[in-house]
């Protein structure tokens, strides 16, 4: 089989786990104490595009606080996939695919 390499944003790792994806590399949880280390969101995003990934797993994010696992966004990325992905199908309330604009 061929295998498409997936983002995961904002989730933990539960359906990358269960749905036995391989995460576009570096692969990060989306916690703030990892996506403020400096240059890693740039990292990611050169990922995304040399990987050119065409699907996005999202989880949305809660309003818990700007530092909370969950409701944390990440600035650069989330620039990123809001200028170059559209939802493409809602899975529930809590997880959509989202899929790459120029394919």
């Amino acid at each position: 089989p061929v295998y498409q390499p997936v983002f995961f944003y904002n989730d933990m790792g539960n359906y990358m786990v269960t749905g036995e994806f391989l995460p576009v590399k570096p692969w990060v949880a989306n916690f703030p104490w990892y996506m403020e280390l400096p240059g890693l969101q740039e990292k990611i995003i050169e990922a995304l595009e040399k990987n050119k990934v065409i699907r996005v797993v999202f989880v949305p994010f809660k309003n818990e606080g700007k530092y909370v696992p969950g409701s944390y966004v990440p600035k650069l990325i989330d620039q990123y996939i809001k200028a170059n992905y559209k939802i493409d199908k809602k899975i529930n309330n809590d997880l959509f695919l989202l899929k790459r604009f120029d394919d």
